[in-house]
């Protein structure tokens, strides 16, 4: 068969255009003339996917579409001839997401007619027409109903409608549009603006396909939606057991869609079991990145205990634990776990028998099994730490599947628990579609370091480093979240296949979800295991720089002074005051006036364990504090891969050592530490991402969002948007230098904009940190005169809720706790209690539960009333 592709693209002078054809290596095409392109070839496939990519002189990509194309065709065709329109814009991608094509704008696929000789076909992206409506066409020819009649399109899927002209000939040209319908009476609703469209019909070829005409319909891409962001351990409902579980989020859907909201974000599920402590809380730290936390099932959903004598403790237990403040979520843990096994023990066979239990083994099974294992192994050994196990301290897949085998009835337990989480999560996202809502997870950037993912895959990770993230407002040390960094060259290797499960399970639950750290896939905070805070890590990638490379900038380079911590008599007066006796305990003296830490004190690590060993952390936290700092007191940190290669320290300004230095040096210090952080890497970090991304998200078509705070590179809004990803705009973050406030009406349009995000303190929280910022605020945002109140009024929340709907972006999507704000009835009287987590602290307890149940908030139409009324008035 032959085919020719003749796509219209406003390239510009020096560009080419490809198409790529399956896994086939680019096919180049040829300009023709009023900016159309062609090329012919010869193929043998009955089913040809495709998509285009413009690249300039040199070859480096300048767009790529994110959405791939189909089209089948009989085996008796002798050629086929595909136009397009292509425009230079992967807007439309985003609404061949499943939150559109499977929800918010979803219809009923119709099965697809294989294309047989001389028929002709009409097709039109269309993603964001409406359930109750329909695509339709219309035009100068009888077969096109000569402007009298429209003919509906059938719904091929992913946002794409299709019309096909029954087999005749048809030598002329012909004029149509597309038109929006009324699904039911058929009648017009909207016509495309603009001029007619046209297509002259080929004779000789037997197939012509508009493959990605898009439609033109105005105002019909302006979607604005609103959602509310809620960890699923805070909900409360009068059926719960002391946590929200995934039935809650039931009651949390009809509430959105009640208040006119389309969209629940939630924080990570997965299973972070490791102590069986409350320091298991933390979301971001999971053992598995498939398996899902036991303590979000509905037990009484799963069936009644036929143990009455245990049936009747644990709901005097589930009913303490209900009407408490907070999520006790040890004993949540222990009391949801003893009735699981009970339940296994009872209902295991029965569970086993099932078809659809089979089914999800099967599916499952690859992660399933050796995170069962893994879960057993730890039970029996008391400890996660695996290479602390007496048996398969290193994963062996033989060995593992004979244990499996061998401890079948305690395996078990863990495919039965997690086949009852995933069956409960999968009813609750289709409920929420029924209800037009959807789903929002959370990709956390990084694993813990003792769990089944380090256990499996040691080789994807670098186990002896940390990620964290550099000094911001949250945390002027640096945040060192304890999690292995990864190693990308050997992810590549198998075309990231472990990143591209990960996203494929996450499409089993979730329609959109969000990127944790998003700069991670540019370049991870990574920080030495002998480190405990952030300030003493670097970039990884980076170019990290030479001697000579540093002295250009007019620095001289003294490595042994720049690289080993400034410990002075002159230091020591200034952080110890009077009070320095007892540092001299902790200090070698290196040359006169000029000391160093003792070796068993050279490392911050081993400061702290020292102190926390002899209970000197809450006896003398200051002198903690003094020598971790002087710790930090360097101004390069040498490379752990090159020792002839150094990297700057963050904020070395700040050290005690800059300060000491003549102005010239502190000056060609200033320029070296503002071109490396902000300047060196900018194409290499692009690169990088660039590198990683596309391939991943190739692996869902659910809708994506990163969270891009802190220190932005420069390149990471260009790449978001080449890919579509939405990026994260809170008001009270800005990421433009010298901003202190965003206006949420210059947010861009993909983006997602918030009052603030778990890591911060809640609107009301904020409102009283800071009285001179507040006022600034009060005055500059809000636009209000006077002294600005001691605390955030109803009244006052109402005008930022207000602001923050009206913004440009495409989504709106805040804290319950600032929902509730607007309310005197409502919210809660313990404004500090709502915070969901302090980054500061990485010991923090995630805890916060709601102070009302979802069954009050369901009643309180009059609240529920205005919040509905301002979605209404600001987001349609």
């Amino acid at each position: 068969m032959q085919v020719t592709f003749r796509i219209k693209c406003h390239t510009v002078f020096g560009q080419m255009l490809y198409v790529l054809i399956d896994e086939e290596p680019p096919l180049q095409m040829i300009y023709d003339s009023d900016f159309v392109w062609a090329v012919d070839f010869m193929c043998e496939k009955s089913v040809l996917n495709y998509h285009f990519k413009v690249a300039d002189e040199s070859g480096k990509t300048i767009f790529e579409e994110l959405q791939g194309h189909t089209v089948a065709v009989s085996d008796t065709l002798a050629s086929l001839l595909i136009t397009d329109e292509l425009e230079l814009s992967n807007l439309y991608s985003v609404f061949q997401t499943t939150p559109f094509t499977k929800c918010m704008y979803a219809h009923t696929v119709e099965p697809f007619v294989q294309i047989e000789n001389g028929q002709y076909v009409f097709e039109v992206l269309a993603p964001t027409i409406l359930p109750s409506q329909t695509i339709a066409v219309t035009g100068n020819l009888p077969q096109l109903g000569e402007w009298q009649q429209a003919f509906p399109l059938r719904y091929a899927g992913n946002g794409l409608w299709r019309y096909v002209i029954a087999k005749q000939k048809i030598q002329e040209c012909a004029e149509y549009k597309f038109v929006i319908c009324d699904f039911f009476s058929k009648s017009i609703l909207k016509w495309e603006h603009g001029y007619n469209r046209r297509i002259c019909f080929d004779e000789n070829c037997k197939y012509i396909s508009s493959q990605i005409v898009r439609c033109r319909f105005r105002d019909n891409f302006l979607f604005r939606g609103a959602g509310v962001a809620i960890p699923v351990f805070s909900l409360r409902s009068k059926e719960s057991c002391g946590v929200g579980d995934f039935y809650d989020l039931k009651l949390m859907v009809d509430w959105a869609a009640a208040t006119g909201q389309q969209l629940i974000q939630i924080l990570p599920i997965n299973d972070t079991t490791n102590t069986k402590t409350n320091g298991d809380s933390y979301p971001y730290s999971a053992n598995s990145v498939y398996a899902l936390h036991l303590m979000y099932v509905r037990l009484e959903a799963l069936g009644l205990l036929k143990d009455k004598s245990f049936l009747k403790t644990y709901q005097q237990q589930k009913d303490s634990l209900n009407n408490s403040k907070f999520v006790d979520y040890q004993s949540v843990v222990k009391i949801k776990e003893a009735y699981l096994k009970q339940l296994y023990r009872q209902e295991r066979q029965t569970v086993f028998a099932k078809r659809s239990y089979q089914q999800f083994f099967t599916k499952n099974k690859n992660w399933l099994v050796p995170y069962a294992v893994f879960s057993v192994l730890r039970e029996q050994n008391k400890t996660s730490i695996f290479h602390l196990w007496k048996h398969l301290s290193v994963f062996v897949p033989e060995q593992v599947g004979q244990f499996a085998e061998q401890n079948a009835k305690e395996v078990g337990f863990y495919y039965f628990v997690q086949y009852y989480l995933s069956q409960q999560l999968q009813e609750v996202r289709e409920y929420a579609h029924s209800k037009g809502v959807v789903l929002k997870g959370d990709l956390p950037i990084g694993i813990s370091r003792y769990s089944v993912d380090a256990w499996m895959y040691p080789n994807l990770f670098h186990l002896d480093k940390q990620a964290g993230a550099p000094p911001d407002d949250f945390s002027v040390k640096g945040q060192n979240w304890g999690f292995p960094t990864y190693n990308w060259e050997e992810m590549a290797q198998n075309g990231f296949s472990w990143w591209k499960s990960r996203f494929a399970n996450m499409a089993n639950y979730f329609d959109a979800y969000r990127i944790d750290h998003i700069l991670g896939f540019f370049r991870i905070w990574e920080i030495p295991t002998h480190a405990v805070w952030g300030l003493l890590g670097t970039f990884n990638l980076a170019m990290p720089l030479s001697r000579e490379e540093i002295e250009r900038y007019g620095v001289h380079f003294d490595e042994e002074t720049f690289l080993t911590p400034y410990i002075t008599d002159s230091v020591l007066e200034e952080v110890c005051g009077a009070d320095k006796d007892w540092i001299f305990d902790f200090l070698d003296i290196r040359q006169c006036g000029v000391y160093q830490l003792k070796n068993e004190f050279d490392t911050q690590q081993k400061i702290h364990k020292f102190f926390s060993e002899n209970g000197f952390l809450e006896k003398q936290p200051q002198h903690y504090e003094i020598l971790m700092m002087l710790q930090t007191e360097v101004l390069f940190i040498r490379d752990t891969t090159n020792k002839e290669l150094f990297h700057p320290r963050i904020n070395l300004h700040t050290t005690k050592l800059f300060v000491s230095l003549d102005h010239n040096m502190q000056a060609a210090l200033a320029r070296l530490h503002e071109d490396f952080f902000y300047h060196r890497h900018t194409e290499f970090w692009k690169q990088q991402a660039l590198n990683k991304l596309p391939y991943m998200l190739k692996a869902s078509k659910m809708l994506v969002c990163g969270e891009d705070l802190g220190m932005v590179p420069t390149s990471v809004p260009e790449v978001m948007a080449q890919l579509q990803i939405l990026s994260l705009e809170i008001q009270r973050m800005p990421k433009e230098f010298g901003v202190e406030f965003i206006d949420p009406h210059s947010t861009p349009y993909m983006s997602v904009c918030t009052t603030g995000s778990h890591d911060m303190a809640t609107l009301r929280g904020w409102w009283k940190e800071n009285s001179e910022r507040t006022q600034r605020y009060y005055n500059t945002m809000l636009h209000c005169e006077g002294e600005a109140p001691e605390e955030c009024t109803a009244e006052m929340a109402e005008k930022i809720l207000s602001q923050q709907l009206e913004s440009n972006s495409m989504w709106t999507i805040l804290p319950l706790q600032d929902y509730l704000a607007v309310s005197d009835e409502l919210k809660s009287e313990d404004i500090d209690s709502e915070r969901i987590n302090n980054p500061a602290n990485p010991h923090h307890f995630w805890c916060y539960r709601m102070h009302i149940t979802l069954e009050k908030l369901l009643e309180a139409a009059t609240f529920n009333e205005k919040i509905r009324n301002l979605i209404v008035e600001y987001r349609k």
